[in-house]
């Protein structure tokens, strides 16, 4: 009887700690939406591709965006970019992060800021779709599917 009971308390205590964990992960949850987004198809051989969209957030609270994947079956890597204008040039730079205010949006957009696919597996093909993942400072995921677009798309 003992036995039975130790083992229904911890059965019990299990179950809260299910219960609680699933209401954490609920009340973690971001609300981010996309919007406008596409991915430039690429020519054969392009080692690199890149992304545009909007991000909105539309919580209550600023979120800092760190970083961005892609599955390896596409590309080596993603990272978040720039286009910055130096000294008489045009050039890209990668970027540590990006704040997104509440109820607000950021957007990625050719000319600017974009997501960078490096070392392209293969070419990019208009209606191949492509799985994002953003990561942001407190360490959630957002994941997105973006179509790619032929060129003149743009």
């Amino acid at each position: 009887m003992i036995r039975t009971r130790t083992a229904m308390h911890h059965t019990l205590a299990i179950l809260f700690a299910l219960l609680f964990a699933g209401a954490v992960t609920a009340d973690e949850a971001k609300p981010l939406s996309v919007s406008d987004s596409w991915i430039r198809a690429t020519p054969p051989g392009a080692s690199n591709g890149a992304g545009f969209l909007t991000l909105h957030n539309d919580g209550d609270s600023a979120l800092q965006l760190t970083g961005v994947s892609c599955q390896t079956s596409v590309a080596s890597r993603c990272e978040l970019h720039e286009h910055i204008h130096r000294e008489g040039r045009m050039r890209m730079q990668q970027v540590a992060a990006i704040d997104i205010p509440p109820r607000g949006s950021f957007r990625f957009a050719p000319g600017g800021h974009h997501v960078m696919l490096l070392g392209l597996v293969r070419p990019l093909a208009p209606g191949d779709k492509v799985e994002l993942v953003f990561t942001f400072a407190d360490q959630h995921t957002f994941h997105t599917t973006i179509p790619v677009k032929p060129i003149a798309g743009e």
